[in-house]
């Protein structure tokens, strides 16, 4: 059995992949609320919910895609498809970024959303190169790399959002910036796409079984390159396009279908399956959607509570406002959740899955959710300091994000052990990252309405009570859920 090292550049470039387009998507957490608001279409009450279909349209037309992109990575392979994604992220940003409606926002974010495949590819990829006994090691590594992209979307749109505002010296008021308020993060973006994309040609290996060994234009350079750095003769005719290390697809195939060992190097096949979607991979997709449902929601929502003015009304069990932070320090609070995650994805999480398996973690993880929502939306009204507040805040943040790194990590994990074949794979994670994707656009739309109703009542508990519920369903479901087909 090969070791995960042998895989690594890969999943590198997958998990790259998946976080230039986290970026695209999170970015606009700490100032969509702002934006909104810059247009002037909509009273102050409704921003928020127009804040958070910025965030759900996008995911709600990969949604409407996710499957169609799985049939055709089927038809023309998993590396063109994951390039067009790539290309089409950055059209997309950079449309985003010059919006001065909301029309022409929520536009490009359908865009965006609509051409991006990378959701249900990247861990359908991933899949088909890592061995079973690989799995915890390859997935958390590629979640790990993807759920950093997330966290520093939001700090990078909170730091570079508005720089004439922000940056008055280095940005002018009668500059570019003025005009387009929201460009900055948004080319940036764009330049990490960029560099995302000509990586993903030159290095990046076909996984799909029927088309690993065809022509491959950029394997072709970059390993005739290779060849001249080392002093060997480029021999442009005999080029090997197919993964130089690892398992092959063909050969990861029958892991699941194997009643041998994880440790075993033979194994017998078996008759495949006729079946993909069986009750079990139902469950674990429905587990997963609910996951995403809460778990985005609250990041929608965090972005405008932390941005929502003070309120000296607030007590238990009444919350009537929020932190009143600015971009800047939006960013900076988002900037603690980037580096807290990179410590908890290289130390904690592979060891956390290990010792308890994936079925075990990820059943505590859902359990420990629902307590999470609770008391959040009060966390304004303690009579502390300003940096006292943010002391009690960045706790709370952070075990969401360990709880969300980890449980994303033992999804993937169990979706793939629970496929009845290998065969299946992009099928099924074509249809769980588009169940997840509607599940991270209802979300949003739902919870900043409730938003804007909370802010009318004066009642703003009311959204992160109903994540709770969410929350509480999500850890009843996961008790019927297996870790094999």
């Amino acid at each position: 059995m090969t070791s995960i090292a042998d895989i690594r550049l890969q999943l590198w470039i997958l998990g790259t992949i998946r976080a230039t387009e986290a970026i695209a998507w999170s970015s606009i957490f700490p100032y969509a609320y702002y934006m909104i608001q810059s247009f002037g279409e909509v009273s102050d009450n409704d921003i928020p919910f127009w804040a958070a279909t910025l965030v759900a349209t996008f995911t709600f037309c990969e949604f409407l895609s996710g499957m169609i992109w799985s049939r055709i990575s089927d038809r023309i392979g998993r590396k063109p498809t994951l390039l067009i994604g790539v290309l089409c992220s950055m059209v997309a940003a950079l449309t985003f970024g010059m919006s001065r409606s909301i029309a022409l926002a929520v536009a490009s974010r359908c865009i965006g959303g609509l051409c991006n495949p990378n959701v249900g590819l990247v861990p359908t990829c991933t899949g088909e190169l890592a061995t079973k006994g690989q799995q915890p090691k390859a997935f958390s590594l590629v979640v790990f790399i993807r759920s950093l992209g997330s966290l520093v979307g939001p700090v990078v749109g909170g730091l570079l959002a508005d720089p004439v505002k922000l940056y008055p010296a280095a940005f002018p008021s009668d500059s570019l910036w003025a005009t387009y308020r929201y460009l900055l993060p948004n080319l940036v973006i764009v330049l990490l796409q960029l560099v995302t994309i000509i990586l993903a040609f030159f290095f990046l290996q076909e996984t799909h079984p029927e088309y690993a060994g065809r022509f491959d234009p950029g394997l072709k350079i970059s390993r005739s390159f290779k060849h001249y750095l080392r002093g060997k003769p480029a021999d442009f005719e005999h080029i090997e396009y197919a993964p130089e290390t690892g398992s092959s697809p063909r050969e990861t195939d029958r892991l699941l279908d194997s009643p041998a060992s994880e440790d075993s190097d033979q194994f017998a096949p078996i008759k495949v399956p006729n079946k993909a979607f069986s009750m079990q991979v139902i469950l674990q997709i429905l587990a997963v959607s609910l996951m995403a449902f809460h778990k985005v929601s609250s990041d929608t929502v965090m972005g405008t509570f932390l941005a929502l003015e003070e309120s000296d009304n607030s007590s238990f069990p009444k919350a009537t406002g929020g932190f009143g932070f600015n971009t800047q320090k939006i960013g900076m609070i988002f900037l603690t959740e980037a580096i807290f995650r990179v410590t908890i994805q290289a130390t904690l999480i592979p060891f956390v899955i290990s010792r308890l398996g994936a079925l075990r973690t990820f059943r505590w993880v859902l359990g420990l959710y629902p307590a999470m929502y609770l008391l959040t939306p009060f966390l304004p009204a303690l009579p502390l300091r300003p940096w006292m507040q943010i002391a009690v805040l960045l706790p709370d943040l952070w075990t969401k994000v360990a709880l969300s790194s980890i449980g994303y990590v033992c999804s993937s994990i169990l979706i793939t052990n629970t496929a009845p074949s290998r065969s299946f794979l992009a099928n099924i994670n074509g249809a769980a990252a588009s169940f997840g994707c509607l599940a991270r656009a209802v979300g949003p739309l739902l919870t900043g309405k409730l938003v804007s109703l909370g802010l009318t009542a004066g009642h703003l508990e009311i959204p992160f009570w109903a994540l709770g519920a969410v929350a509480f369903l999500g850890a009843a479901e996961s008790m019927f859920l297996a870790d094999h087909p």
